[in-house]
């Protein structure tokens, strides 16, 4: 299967829940892909979450043992390691602005966020 593939397939999950928790009391379902969710005010803080893979990155020196081992490359069609760091960077980029957004908004909140720093 391709990643798109399973990507496409979870969000037409979570749209599905959706309808159905209009009339139903089952919970929410949320997709962490690049998502950002805000849980309502509970008591005196907020509380986020950031979802994303964030896969591996895959030096030069280690694509061979690393796609012989790691079932993406095994079970994903068209997958290698560009794609696959490709997904690293776009992930790394996406926190670091969420990172930053949730600072800007909010530079009184009480939180655990670090901007991650690129590994060289």
């Amino acid at each position: 299967m391709r990643l798109s593939t399973a990507k496409s397939r979870v969000k037409s999950f979570a749209a599905k829940n959706e309808k159905l928790r209009l009339t139903s009391s089952i919970g929410q379902f949320v997709f962490l892909d690049q998502t950002r969710y805000d849980f309502p005010d509970i008591g005196n803080g907020r509380v986020t979450i950031l979802g994303c893979t964030l896969f591996s990155r895959v030096v030069p020196e280690q694509a061979r043992e690393v796609v012989s081992r790691f079932i993406d490359f095994k079970d994903l069609i068209d997958w290698d390691v560009e794609d696959h760091n490709d997904c690293h960077e776009a992930d790394v980029q996406w926190l670091n602005n969420e990172v930053q957004k949730i600072n800007l908004e909010d530079s009184e909140r009480d939180n655990h966020l670090h901007p991650l720093q690129p590994v060289d």
